[in-house]
């Protein structure tokens, strides 16, 4: 005879344990299908971003540097294999107009301010900047809106302080401006140098390095060039004085 009130209980711990199984195995797929996207993304320089799975849709989540960048993360993350819908809470961040950078070098520390295009780039230069001093003040924020070729251009401008003891490197949008101080003319030249041939589209509109005057020769003791042939007055003078033997004749008398 079938007594449900006997075996109803013991079904009751093998159907929560299918579902504990289940849901195990959902969390799996899901993680397997995140770390799938987030690769995808990352193989095609694509943003990094964080991904959400509920099923096989999929959310992603985080920071862009411009509309290409989210546009290109949505449309890969849509070509996966296994992902069924794709939803974007990418935000960008603010556009800069004009597009400014600066480097300014004191001594050892180097400090870094303006706008940069992506985290890459931001890294990028401040590692160039690290090569160069010893301490590096690092304050670059990401906007959009930088012209073709910023980074190029902001790596200029930071080694172009590589010579000198103090100064500032300023870019606006393609326009750099360097002023300074080098600590002798052959640092001076050095960081004119670094200008010499700029990434293609940047604009040099004044580079103003200063370095100390090299010291006068000393004089020379006794010059050939300028010697006179006579013998010094002093000298003439003493053998005037001096007494004069008499001659023989005079001595006799």
């Amino acid at each position: 005879m079938c007594r449900p009130s006997r075996w109803l209980p013991g079904l009751i711990p093998l159907f929560l344990l299918f579902l504990a199984a289940l849901g195990a195995r959902t969390g799996v797929i899901g993680q397997d299908l995140a770390d799938r996207v987030r690769a995808a993304i990352r193989a095609e320089g694509g943003p990094d971003l964080s991904v959400v799975v509920a099923g096989r849709d999929v959310r992603l989540t985080g920071h862009a540097a411009d509309e290409s960048d989210q546009v290109k993360a949505l449309a890969i993350a849509d070509s996966t294999f296994g992902v069924r819908l794709t939803d974007s809470a990418i935000s960008l961040p603010a556009e800069a107009k004009p597009y400014r950078f600066s480097a300014e070098r004191d001594g050892a520390t180097i400090r870094l301010t303006g706008v940069a295009p992506s985290g890459a780039v931001k890294a990028d230069i401040a590692k160039v900047a690290a090569a160069l001093a010893d301490k590096v003040d690092d304050r670059i924020e990401i906007a959009r809106g930088a012209p073709q070729g910023f980074g190029a251009m902001a790596l200029t401008a930071v080694r172009a302080l590589g010579s000198l003891e103090r100064g500032f490197a300023r870019l606006d949008d393609r326009t750099l401006t360097l002023e300074g101080a080098a600590k002798s003319a052959r640092e001076r030249r050095a960081a004119l140098d670094s200008l010499a041939n700029p990434p293609g589209g940047l604009t040099i509109a004044s580079a103003a390095v200063s370095a100390p005057e090299p010291a006068p020769a000393p004089k020379p003791a006794f010059d050939p060039a300028t010697a006179s042939a006579r013998p010094p007055v002093d000298e003439l003078r003493a053998a005037a004085q001096a007494p004069q033997p008499l001659p023989p004749a005079l001595q006799a008398a």
